[in-house]
């Protein structure tokens, strides 16, 4: 099964609530009942909490049949902020708003020939999916407007696994001015509120194909606001190596 594996957390909650049993146990002088309550009361409340928090968190990659029925769920989710499509207007606002935004761009080839190779591996996410550690996954068919993803990711080395579930909110191939790109945004159950855009585009002037990765973000909900810290060096992480893994199949094509 995926999503929350309740006998794999009880363990791990169980094995903290030994150890603050222990600790209370050493430093106050109380009846072993009440403590005993005390620090079950104390572990359930956490346990709950980050049940609400994060819905979607495994000791394992979430298998596909999960993700499906994660995907399908998802096209009735609204978004975790407002108004989304921030990352196209004025920055300023958006930092104002609490949103911290990050980016990388890169010359990943040349010509109306790598524009359309970069294009495809732009919409399939290969990019992101030869990663070892984070994928993104959609539902069948080509992506529209509206349409449901998520990220399924590792926290760092440790065996916790996320599903994240985002939208989209534009996706397009303009042959004429040759520019892709595919916007999405995180809707509720994310722990984060904000979006991401991959885009390829070819220079007018000089035909140089470029990719760019842009994003803003804050924290969604008290656990994610907690977590921000934390998840800022897996966002650098996300576009670095994304920034790589293209540059390797645009290399690999030519």
């Amino acid at each position: 099964s995926n999503g929350i594996n309740c006998r794999e957390l009880l363990n791990v909650f169980g094995g903290w609530g030994k150890r603050l049993y222990n600790f209370i146990k050493s430093r106050v002088k109380m009846n072993s009942n009440l403590i005993l309550f005390g620090s079950g009361f104390l572990i359930a409340a956490a346990t709950a909490a980050i049940l609400v928090s994060i819905p979607d968190i495994s000791l394992h990659r979430h298998d596909s049949n999960y993700i499906h029925e994660k995907l399908v769920s998802t096209k009735l989710s609204n978004f975790n902020y407002e108004p989304v499509g921030l990352i196209e207007g004025d920055s300023s606002f958006a930092e104002e708003a609490g949103f911290m935004p990050k980016g990388i761009q890169r010359k990943i080839g040349y010509g109306v020939s790598d524009f359309d190779k970069a294009s495809n591996i732009l919409f399939s996410f290969n990019m992101t999916n030869m990663l070892d550690w984070i994928q993104i996954v959609s539902l069948p068919g080509k992506l529209s407007k509206g349409d449901p993803i998520c990220t399924n990711s590792r926290f760092y080395n440790s065996p916790l696994w996320t599903l994240n579930p985002c939208k989209v909110v534009s996706v397009s191939k303009d042959v004429k001015t040759h520019q892709s790109h595919i916007l999405y945004a995180t809707v509720d159950g994310h722990l984060i509120a904000g979006e991401e855009i991959f885009r390829v585009f070819m220079s007018p002037k000089t035909q140089d194909v470029i990719f760019e990765i842009k994003s803003l973000s804050k924290g969604s909900g008290w656990l994610g606001k907690l977590c921000s810290p934390l998840i800022r060096p897996l966002q650098d992480k996300f576009l670095r190596e994304n920034m790589e893994s293209m540059q390797k199949l645009m290399s690999e094509l030519n």
